[in-house]
């Protein structure tokens, strides 16, 4: 029971990057220096064993770390604000998927495939502490006093903390230290997982059933509460799994009913939420209003207000060649360029020579996993998770954020910095 709280509160605390008035470090941090406590522990043990693949997998975002670090001392301004976000993915979040990738080996260590295992945990147990995490969403929305408790205790950076700004009626984050698409990005990444995870969560007990299924209603809410950048995680998970098993179909003529029969129950039970739950609660007109028109921007592909469009603007290169090769890290800082979108802010910052050197890395970290002889559905939700980062990353620097680079590296940190664990096999 213990070491399951533990797993289960490592996994939510080091993915939301919570945070505290009163303690100075995020919990990811904190996870962090848990993790090389305990790495330490079982290097001076054996238990540990370090693929070469990895060691040079990760030497990339090494080199990248030290690369914008020296861009930061000899820059004209000194601007450390880009560096130290790298630096916090390196020394947050590589220790934290570290972490969460032995403890899931470990607790799988008696069966033929731990790996396989730990890669199917870390969705069920990043699932219930997001769910978790939802309903404090949903108490903020529907109780403004404890959404002013929730604000003083979980302080949170982003644009809509003020009252004044027009998204703040519905765009609600409850615990969450992030507000707009990257808490819909978040709570789209639990529903998803959730699917995922769900063989391992529908073989479970009557009352944890049901506890998922009021999961997924609470995180389809907390989405729709957040942003629409979720929804675009979810259509392409959608449409990857839909054609996955359109083409398993064809070559097997075999078409899986259960799933199908989940899939159609969950789409009834968040449409049935939205309408009779969500809806009647957006009692304020202009909270009403604000949604129509957040809608309203993604059919829309053309405009000026239009989201494509909006898009199409923020794309630019400066012109002077020393920029262009070598960037400007001070361009980092907000409205420094007129672009949100990760790969213009992150080409500014550091370059053509870093911008490779950053995006290489995870490229190259998903191309072991498809090498790696792992299972056809894993390769597949592989492939849905890096294209997501990919997919989002033209709205916001996703890569760049610790919880959303913590959720990338567990699965690379399961295949390529795998503890010594002996394979035991298990008949049930």
């Amino acid at each position: 029971m213990l070491s399951s709280l533990f797993r289960f509160l490592t996994i939510g605390l080091a993915t939301s990057t919570l945070t505290i008035s009163f303690i100075p470090l995020h919990s990811a941090r904190v996870v962090s220096i848990l993790a090389i406590s305990i790495f330490f522990v079982t290097l001076y043990r054996n238990d540990i064993a370090v693929r070469r693949n990895g060691l040079l997998l990760f030497s990339l975002l090494l080199a990248f770390v030290v690369y914008s670090g020296f861009q930061a001392v000899f820059s004209e301004t000194e601007d450390f604000a880009f560096w130290k976000k790298v630096a916090s993915i390196f020394f947050d979040g590589v220790p934290s998927a570290i972490l969460i990738a032995f403890i899931l080996i470990q607790k799988n260590r008696s069966k033929c495939c731990p790996k396989d295992q730990a890669f199917c945990d870390f969705f069920e147990y990043y699932f219930w502490f997001s769910a978790l995490v939802s309903l404090t969403v949903i108490l903020s929305f529907l109780s403004p006093e404890f959404r002013n408790i929730a604000e003083r205790i979980f302080p949170a950076q982003g644009n809509i903390v003020d009252s004044t700004h027009p998204d703040y009626l519905y765009r609600v984050r409850g615990i969450l230290p992030a507000t707009g698409a990257t808490a819909s990005v978040y709570f789209a990444f639990g529903l998803a997982f959730g699917l995922i995870a769900s063989n391992q969560i529908v073989g479970a007990s009557y009352a944890k059933r049901v506890a998922a299924i009021l999961g997924f209603v609470l995180l389809a809410m907390a989405i729709l509460l957040n942003g629409r950048t979720g929804f675009v995680i979810l259509a392409l998970g959608v449409a990857l799994f839909i054609s996955f098993f359109i083409i398993k179909a064809i070559s097997t003529y075999k078409i899986n009913k259960k799933l199908f029969l989940y899939s159609l129950t969950f789409v009834i039970l968040s449409s049935l939420g939205a309408v009779f739950i969500i809806f009647p609660m957006l009692n304020e007109a202009g909270a009403i209003k604000r949604l129509v028109e957040d809608f309203a921007l993604i059919i829309s592909s053309g405009g000026s207000r239009g989201t494509l469009g909006a898009l199409k603007e923020m794309y630019f290169i400066k012109g002077t060649t020393a920029d262009f090769l070598f960037g400007d890290v001070s361009t980092f800082k907000t409205n420094i360029i007129p672009s949100d979108v990760g790969y213009v802010r992150v080409l500014h910052a550091t370059g053509i020579f870093g911008f490779f050197l950053f995006y290489m890395f995870w490229v190259m970290s998903y191309g072991v996993l498809f090498l790696s002889g792992i299972g056809q559905k894993l390769k597949l939700v592989s492939l849905y998770v890096i294209l997501s980062l990919f997919l989002i990353e033209l709205k916001e620097p996703f890569f760049l954020y610790v919880y959303s680079s913590i959720i990338v590296m567990v699965p690379i940190c399961i295949y390529c910095l795998s503890p010594r664990v002996k394979c035991v096999r298990y008949d049930g």
